[in-house]
């Protein structure tokens, strides 16, 4: 449940576009977390998903709202 939450915000809300490009990058990255530093592959899921909604608040291809 975690990972496609955090697949949802990185995506952004109400675009399947959106939801694709996100499980791109959140299965990339946890990929490469567990490959590499298997401690701290959560905590780079959560590093991404932060970096995101602080760059973009609406996620990457999530419409603005108002």
């Amino acid at each position: 449940m975690i990972i496609a939450l955090i697949v949802v915000v990185v995506g952004g809300l109400g675009t399947f576009r959106g939801a694709f490009w996100g499980s791109i990058l959140v299965g990339e990255v946890q990929t490469l977390g567990v490959a590499f530093a298997p401690q701290l592959a959560l905590f780079l899921l959560f590093g991404l998903m932060a970096l995101v909604l602080l760059v973009r608040p609406s996620g990457l291809l999530g419409q603005e709202v108002g």
